[in-house]
Parts: structure tokens; sequence; C-alpha cells
């Protein structure tokens, strides 16, 4: 039982910047429709530029989910050294992935 404890635990923290990067793809998503903020949402203007990085950087953690599981949860489980833990399982990743 303590070991589902610590695994559920070492989960959390990446399931955590799943709903954090989520919510600053939705503000991003909404100050960033013309149909809300109007002529500030032009494609053209300092403010929807801005929003799109903001945006561009929430995709990030999305789009290379793997890559957060992979060096997360060695790092959460490790009990001695969790950087080692975490850059060996992201080599092994690499290596495995190309």
């Amino acid at each position: 039982m303590n070991a589902i404890k610590r695994f559920g635990s070492a989960m959390i923290v990446p399931v955590l910047m799943f709903a954090f990067f989520g919510i600053i793809l939705g503000f991003a998503t909404l100050f960033k429709n013309p149909t809300i903020m109007g002529g500030l949402a032009d494609s053209d203007t300092f403010w929807f530029k801005f929003w799109s990085v903001i945006e561009s950087g929430g995709w990030v953690i999305f789009n290379h989910m793997e890559i957060v599981f992979v060096v997360g949860l060695p790092i959460s489980l490790a009990k001695k050294a969790p950087g080692h833990a975490g850059l060996a399982t992201l080599i092994c990743y690499l290596v495995f992935k190309t």
C-alpha cells in the first residue's frame, strides 16, 4: 500500500502542471477571441501577439507530455540521487525514441 501512495504522490506533480498550463491556454484563447475582446484581438496588435506567445508556451507542456512523465516520475520516486535518476531516464527515452 505504501508503494501505491508513493507512486500517487509522484504522479500528482505532472498532473498539476497540466492543470496549470490548461488554465494558461484557456486565458490565452479567451484573450485572443475577437468576439470577446473586440478590436484588441486583431492579429496585428501587440495584445494578440503577446497572448500568442503565451499560448505557444502553454502548448509546449502538452506537446511534450511524455518527457514530463519520463523525467518527473523517477525524480519523485528516487530515494537517492533523484537528479541522476531523471537524467538516466531522459537519456534512455531519447535513445529509444530516435
